[in-house]
């Protein structure tokens, strides 16, 4: 940052950030969050370089879904960033400073007693950013603007085959030259992509943003469920696609006979395909349900090459709740 007044130039090369939390949960914002949003105001920055995390917990903890999702959507970072996760205790000589207990705090600025260098090694554990949110949406760093555009030139080079026919539909002429079996999973991931981008049609707030979202999902017994995304004008209480699919999931996994949820699509009105965003990856992950096929984009191209991966590919090393109680 330079200050042309006084000729002087000052180097800032930390922000930090905490948690806060509101009696509605799902709208407290994380630690690595309240930090990046710092950084709109650090001028003529180049690129994020670590994110280290600190909790009060005996072990690391990995960062929530929400916080992989902002920090693969800041423009200053990149897939490969590293990202550290400490604890709270010293592997050398056992000094502990979770909240309440101040007696151990006081000694931070100590050297370690059981450390050559007399430095603390807090137990930790090194990752990327892309080891813990893989497939982000094709949209990622772009401005509501560009995606439209983006979005418009896919469904040129790629006009979707949108049917609401049950999912036993006639194949495409594209996967003629497959097998039997190939031909049968295509003939279902078109089928209920375009049971997706028809849900996706139903969101009429183009006022508020200009890309429309729909889900699909299929289910053990053949049936389909289908939703679309709500925006609210604050964009933080829209609810998205993905998640309100998950009470029709969870009333069909405790019946009787329990039906499960076998292949998940997400796409928006161009029939790009957009994989479950932060908070369906972690109700999805975290409720029974990391077993569920999910469509994405394995490249983003004209090809339009698509493959199928599970829920928990998505939310990897998801965070430990037991880390919290020392566990």
């Amino acid at each position: 940052n330079n200050n042309n007044n006084n000729n002087t130039v000052v180097e800032r090369l930390h922000v930090v950030g905490s948690n806060d939390e509101t009696p509605c949960i799902s709208g407290s914002i994380c630690a690595e969050r309240a930090a990046l949003l710092q950084l709109r105001f650090i001028p003529h920055m180049k690129r994020i370089c670590k994110v280290v995390i600190s909790a009060d917990a005996l072990h690391p903890l990995y960062p929530g879904m929400l916080c992989r999702e902002f920090l693969s959507s800041h423009p200053h970072t990149h897939p490969d960033l590293r990202i550290v996760m400490a604890g709270s205790k010293c592997t050398h000589c056992h000094l502990d400073i979770r909240a309440g207990r101040q007696r151990d705090i006081g000694k931070l600025e100590a050297p370690c007693t059981n450390s050559s260098t007399h430095h603390h090694d807090w137990a930790h554990i090194k990752t990327t950013l892309s080891d813990i949110y893989p497939h982000p949406s094709p949209y990622t760093r772009l401005t509501s603007t560009e995606a439209f555009r983006m979005g418009e030139q896919f469904a040129h080079a790629n006009t979707p085959e949108i049917s609401d026919e049950p999912i036993e539909a006639p194949p495409s002429s594209n996967i003629s030259n497959l097998s039997q079996e190939e031909r049968l999973v295509e003939i279902r991931n078109e089928t209920l992509l375009g049971q997706a981008v028809l849900a996706a049609q139903h969101d009429n707030r183009t006022d508020l943003h200009p890309i429309r979202y729909g889900a699909a999902v299929l289910f053990s017994d053949g049936t389909v469920s289908t939703a679309h995304q709500k925006k609210a004008l604050e964009y933080g209480c829209s609810l998205d696609a993905v998640s309100q699919l998950v009470p029709s999931i969870d009333q069909k996994a405790k019946e009787d006979s329990p039906i499960y949820p076998t292949l998940l699509i997400q796409a928006d009105q161009f029939g790009v395909v957009h994989p479950p965003f932060a908070v369906a990856r972690a109700i999805l992950s975290e409720h029974g349900y990391e077993n569920c096929g999910v469509l994405v984009h394995n490249t983003f191209d004209t090809n339009n090459f698509l493959k199928v991966v599970k829920v928990k590919d998505l939310a990897p090393s998801a965070p430990d709740v037991g880390a919290l109680w020392g566990g």
